[in-house]
C-alpha cells in the first residue's frame, strides 16, 4: 500500500524457526527519500494472501490465511498513531481476493474459497460501521458494514483491480483451481464494473 508518499508492507510470508512458510504479521514501511525500512505495529493476525485498500488515514487490511486456516477478522492501520483495530468481519472466509478503494469505499472481488474460487463483489462503507462486538468477533456475522454487488463474470483468484476515471477495472488472475491436483486453470478476459449502475461489461 503507497499512504502520503511512503510504502507500507504487510504480512504475507516468511521461513520460520522449523524451516518451513507461515503467514507474518509484520508490517513494514518505506522511505524512499532516505531510502530506508522502519518496523512498524504488527498486524493482530497473521495474514498472507490478503487484500488492501488505503481509506484517508487507514490501510484496511481484508480477510486472508495463516497456513490452512482462512478466516473473516477485518482490520485497520491507523497512519497516525501506529495502531491495529478490528473492523467489520468479512461476510465469507477467502484469500487471494483483490482490493480497491472507490468513492471512500473498498470494493473486494473474487478470491478462493474453501470449497472453490469466487465472483462474488463485497463493498465496506466504514460510515456504516458495527458494534465493536461485531467488530473484533473471528466468526461469521452480519453487519451493514459490508454490502453485496452484482458478481464479476468469471469467478476469479490472485487477479488485479484498479480504479480510473469512476469505474473499476478487474482483469489477469485465475479463472478456477482443480482441487485434486491444486492446479490453476487460465485467467479470463478483462471487465469493467460501473459503481453507478452496479453493472459489468467485458
Amino acid at each position: 500500500a503507497i499512504v502520503n508518499n511512503f510504502v507500507f508492507l504487510l504480512g504475507g510470508e516468511e521461513r520460520g524457526p522449523d524451516g518451513k512458510f507461515h503467514a507474518s504479521s509484520k508490517v513494514f514501511r518505506y522511505d524512499p527519500r532516505q531510502n530506508s525500512w522502519l518496523r512498524m505495529a504488527d498486524m493482530s493476525v497473521p495474514r498472507s494472501e490478503l487484500a488492501v485498500g488505503v481509506i484517508g488515514k487507514f490501510i484496511y487490511v481484508v480477510p486472508a490465511r495463516t497456513g490452512e486456516e482462512t478466516f473473516y477478522s477485518t482490520e485497520r492501520y491507523n497512519i497516525t498513531n501506529d495502531k491495529w483495530e478490528f473492523v467489520d468481519p468479512y461476510p465469507v472466509t477467502k484469500y487471494g481476493q483483490e482490493g480497491t478503494v472507490l468513492n471512500t469505499k473498498l470494493f473486494i472481488t473474487g478470491g478462493i474459497t474453501s470449497s472453490s474460487t469466487s465472483n462474488q463483489v463485497g463493498v465496506f462503507d466504514p460510515s456504516k460501521e458495527g458494534t465493536m462486538d461485531q467488530r473484533t468477533r473471528r466468526t461469521q456475522v452480519v453487519t451493514n458494514g459490508w454490502e453485496n454487488r452484482s458478481k464479476i463474470n468469471y469467478v476469479r483468484g490472485f487477479h488485479k483491480r484498479i480504479s480510473y476515471n469512476a469505474k473499476l477495472y478487474v482483469f489477469g488472475g485465475v479463472g478456477g483451481i482443480l482441487r485434486a491436483s491444486f492446479e490453476f486453470q487460465g485467467g479470463p478476459s478483462t471487465e469493467v464494473y460501473n459503481p453507478e449502475t452496479d453493472q459489468l461489461t467485458i
